[in-house]
């Protein structure tokens, strides 16, 4: 019986040329996604291309629980600053 062989790639965003930068993952440093591919479409904390969306705060309204704040989805932290 004949052996399958998997080839596996990896590439990362310095091996790409491009000029336009990656979205950054909506989730930065708590992204747990290991795969190499999805590294490379979307930026990460550390990368040279990374901005991180919270940075961008200014025209946003105070959140109502403010540091005591418990919300977690990802649609909240757009809306509000923290």
């Amino acid at each position: 019986m004949p052996v399958l062989q998997r080839k596996v790639f990896f590439y990362y965003y310095d091996d790409i040329s491009t000029d336009k930068p990656r979205p950054a993952c909506s989730y930065g440093a708590s992204c747990y996604r290991k795969n190499a591919a999805h590294r490379a479409e979307q930026s990460h904390p550390g990368d040279s291309d990374y901005e991180d969306e919270n940075d961008k705060d200014d025209d946003k309204p105070e959140c109502p629980y403010g540091k005591n704040c418990y919300r977690q989805n990802l649609q909240h932290k757009r809306e509000y600053k923290h």
